[in-house]
């Protein structure tokens, strides 16, 4: 005798499989280590004491703002697609001087970029003698 909940699950795969075989699923190839993520206004998260909190937290504090963004790969008939969905909303005043105010959002995270920075001065001065060898042999021509 065969128990229900068994039979009942040998139905369900054979069901899955057929539908599979209907509709040609797609799945994401196991290369992509990401196919989704959630990006969480940064009030939203709450972030756990590290300290006995003596010294002022220099870090956003949480308001439990509920905005979220999802952007996720999709399959689609030609290809695969971005499907991206957003929820909630802040609960706070955003603006771009607000914006700019955030430690977090001061912090150069490319590479490339922190290189650049650092070869700055070096450019600068080679800027500057190119200038001054330019001007004092601008009366020779």
């Amino acid at each position: 005798m065969q128990n229900s909940v068994e039979s009942e699950a040998n139905k369900t795969g054979k069901r899955r499989a057929d539908v599979e075989k209907r509709k040609g699923t797609q799945y994401i190839p196991e290369n992509w280590s990401k196919y989704c993520i959630t990006l969480q206004c940064t009030h939203g998260r709450s972030q756990p004491p590290r300290g006995s909190g003596k010294r002022k937290h220099r870090k956003v504090r949480t308001t439990l703002c509920t905005a979220k963004i999802n952007a996720r790969v999709v399959a689609g008939f030609s290809g695969w697609y971005d499907a991206v969905k957003a929820c909630g909303h802040h609960n706070h005043p955003v603006t771009k001087h607000q914006w700019s105010n955030y430690v977090g959002n001061l912090k150069v995270k490319d590479n490339r970029l922190k290189q650049d920075a650092i070869d700055m001065p070096r450019r600068v001065r080679m800027l500057k003698g190119f200038s001054v060898i330019f001007t004092s042999n601008l009366g020779n021509w």
